[in-house]
């Protein structure tokens, strides 16, 4: 007679069938209307307007991806994204983070490694390059309608 088999473990991901999770943090407020515009629903969007707002985001919120602006009043960029990582070092989760620059600075890979982003988009931003860093953060979580906006090369 056969015995049953055991049952067995199985993880479940938290973030399975969720929208990514994205923090914006800019201190304009079209810029950060552009972007709320650009993602519309395909996201679950918070915002802050400085870094400080940003980084006690990020103590409250996991975060698949942020997108965060180089100058800003209050905690510039690149402080805020140093102070991330040092949260994520604590045991907090890591997050893919872009630094928002404008197209005129120079030296925007050192930049952007030197504070601990992922990477950098260079404005003006387009839907395509926002799209692939949240496809990126947290694959497959976009959506038939974010993915079709990145086109067949997705």
């Amino acid at each position: 007679m056969e015995q049953p088999l055991p049952p067995t473990l199985s993880f479940v991901d938290p973030s399975a069938g969720r929208r990514p999770r994205v923090l914006v943090v800019d201190d304009h407020p079209v810029n950060r209307q552009a972007l709320r515009i650009m993602l519309g629903g395909r996201v679950e969007l918070h915002e802050a307007v400085n870094g400080a707002e940003g980084l006690e985001a990020a103590r409250t919120w996991n975060f698949d991806a942020i997108l965060m602006d180089l100058h800003m009043p209050v905690m510039n960029g690149p402080d805020a994204i140093r102070a991330i990582r040092d949260l994520e070092a604590g045991g907090s989760a890591h997050a893919s983070i872009a630094l928002m620059v404008p197209a005129t600075v120079d030296g925007l890979d050192h930049l952007a490694q030197d504070c601990g982003a992922d990477l950098y988009l260079a404005r003006p931003l387009g839907e395509d390059a926002v799209l692939r860093v949240i496809d990126a953060a947290a694959p497959g979580r976009l959506g038939e309608s974010g993915l079709s906006a990145l086109g067949a090369a997705a």
